[in-house]
């Protein structure tokens, strides 16, 4: 398969959104909040989807997945604890979730042009590219080599990265985004939790309710309405 410039660009582009600010966004924002409080805001992107995907890929959603969507907003901020306040590191969060949206519309407006595995491997590439320069220029690079460290770094490669891209751009391709974004509210959930099990995290009540939320508003953008003059064939 041979790429033109404008090939290029795409792919240059969807990396810049997809890999250099979804994980730039994250691994900032977790330096100075709880590592569950970034995964809901950063998985909160299923409803900018619902948003973008309108406005950009001319898509229709009933009433009903609307609605959802400003349940899943309203979960948001009962999970921040009912204040308006955000920190830096809540908008590092937010801004990971509509970098990860963004790159959702454009990966199902573009995602045909390209192999699912080629996509993955080269937006991959330029956005590491670009998450290298960027920790260059602000911060001290250092890697300390151990079985610890390289069992992450492994992990990251092969679950983290080349798994997770390649099976969430098939799905893109074969789907609705706002639907199939839409099970990436599974993530807070286990965020929360592996952020209480493993770093010892506390969970506070307004997590609970804003997560329930969240999951009404999943629910919503999903919910298919049956025919029953199908049913009774």
């Amino acid at each position: 398969m041979t790429f033109g410039f404008k090939d290029w660009t795409k792919l240059i582009i969807i990396g810049f959104f997809q890999t250099t600010g979804v994980m730039g966004c994250i691994f900032l924002s977790m330096r100075t909040i709880p590592s569950g409080e970034t995964s809901i805001l950063t998985f909160v992107n299923p409803l900018l989807v619902v948003i973008l995907g309108t406005g950009f890929l001319g898509l229709k959603y009933r009433m009903s997945q609307w609605f959802g969507v400003i349940v899943g907003f309203i979960g948001v901020f009962i999970t921040l604890g009912f204040h308006l306040q955000l920190t830096t590191g809540s908008w590092l969060g937010l801004g990971s979730a509509l970098s990860w949206s963004i790159a959702t519309v454009m990966v199902k407006k573009w995602g045909g042009l390209f192999d699912t595995l080629v996509m993955t491997a080269y937006q991959m590439l330029f956005g590491g590219l670009l998450l290298l320069l960027l920790s260059m220029v602000l911060e001290s690079p250092h890697l300390i080599i151990n079985a610890t460290s390289l069992g992450v770094v492994v992990y990251l490669t092969l679950m983290g990265s080349i798994v997770q891209f390649a099976t969430w751009y098939y799905l893109l391709s074969r789907g609705d985004p706002g639907k199939t974004s839409a099970f990436l509210f599974l993530a807070p959930f286990f965020g929360v939790l592996s952020g209480w099990l493993i770093l010892g995290e506390e969970i506070h009540k307004c997590v609970y309710l804003g997560g329930f939320c969240i999951f009404i508003g999943i629910f919503l953008v999903n919910w298919t309405k049956v025919n029953k003059k199908l049913l009774q064939q």
